[in-house]
């Protein structure tokens, strides 16, 4: 009865069959998940032990295409969003997405084939930008900033790729928070300071 009850209270876009155990899923020599001999179409959730939404997973002919992970606290009356991830041949793919307990955004990221790939942002909870940074499948490149919960910018460093898997740090500024510098250093890709004009 608690299963259904929490279903029920938090809003779920089905898409196929009606939400269904996780654990009722079979797995082929293919990866592909089954429910009833068939590629599964829909939702799997599953609770935790005390009947409280732990996570769903949306399939598409049999292959999981988004997960949500739930906060779970025994006391929740209604689910609360830990996160959610994009994902495609069973890696993550595209957008993912993590709250606070509150429901305020706490990170938003992209992915490509598994892999960190474009923007990465955090944020404090106040609803001010924490970090930014960037990067090509996997590898961190351009800018990384922090930001103090105030929102004032207090580190600044620039990465530079060496390889398809691999970059350098090659400049950091650190600010006080009125914005001045603190210290500015700077390094070529071999690891040797260099003037930062």
């Amino acid at each position: 009865m608690k299963k259904i009850l929490f279903l029920l209270m938090f809003p779920i876009p089905c898409f196929g069959q009606k939400p269904i155990l996780f654990d009722s899923l079979t797995v082929s020599n293919e990866g592909i998940f089954m429910y009833n001999q068939q590629p599964f179409n829909g939702i799997a959730f599953a609770n935790n032990k005390s009947g409280v939404l732990l996570y769903e997973k949306d399939f598409e002919n049999g292959k999981e295409i988004k997960n949500r992970n739930y906060y779970a606290a025994i006391t929740d009356s209604t689910p609360h969003l830990k996160f959610e991830t994009q994902i495609k041949d069973g890696k993550r793919n595209g957008l993912r997405k993590g709250w606070y307990y509150s429901g305020k955004l706490k990170f938003e990221g992209h992915f490509k084939k598994g892999w960190n790939n474009g923007s990465y942002k955090n944020w404090y909870e106040n609803g001010n930008l924490e970090k930014e940074s960037f990067f090509e499948m996997g590898v961190k490149v351009g800018s990384y900033k922090n930001w103090s919960s105030s929102g004032k910018l207090i580190k600044d460093r620039y990465y530079q790729k060496t390889t398809p898997t691999s970059s350098k740090l090659v400049k950091r500024v650190k600010y006080l928070e009125s914005g001045e510098i603190i210290s500015k250093e700077c390094w070529d890709t071999e690891g040797k300071n260099i003037s930062c004009d």
